[in-house]
């Protein structure tokens, strides 16, 4: 059974890194779309927390919502713990984000910081899970 967690937290990842590899894209075009962009840095930060998850062996119900799943996350790492408040702001970007009249334009500074912080949950994740696969056992 634990192999298969593994492998389902490897999907997570990969999937997670290909939001980053979206978001990256977008910033680099010249008008950037910062709801996208953010809507991208929310998918991957979800699937990272996901994938931990997966790995670890603990449920979670189908959600977006970023701040659920940290406090799921909070029994393997507090290591986001500083970020409760952006993955707030950033849990309303996969779905409302996405939709006129919904929510307001995020600015550039916080769509870079959004960006800088699933580039962080990604990079934590994938080290805890490809350094010791006996951690959560």
């Amino acid at each position: 059974m634990k192999d298969n967690n593994a492998e389902l937290a490897k999907q997570w990842l990969k999937k997670a890194r290909n939001d980053l590899l979206a978001s990256n894209a977008l910033l680099n075009i010249k008008t950037i779309p910062f709801d996208i962009v953010c809507y991208h840095n929310q998918q991957s930060i979800e699937k990272s927390l996901k994938a931990l998850l997966t790995f670890s062996n603990q449920e979670f119900k189908r959600t977006h919502d970023l701040i659920y799943l940290l406090n799921l996350c909070h029994e393997f790492t507090n290591d986001f713990n500083e970020y409760l408040e952006d993955l707030s702001l950033l849990t309303s970007y996969a779905v409302e984000g996405r939709y006129p009249g919904d929510s307001t334009e995020p600015e550039e500074s916080d769509t870079l910081k959004s960006n800088k912080i699933a580039q962080i949950i990604f990079d934590k994740i994938s080290a805890l899970i490809s350094a010791d696969r006996t951690l959560f056992e």
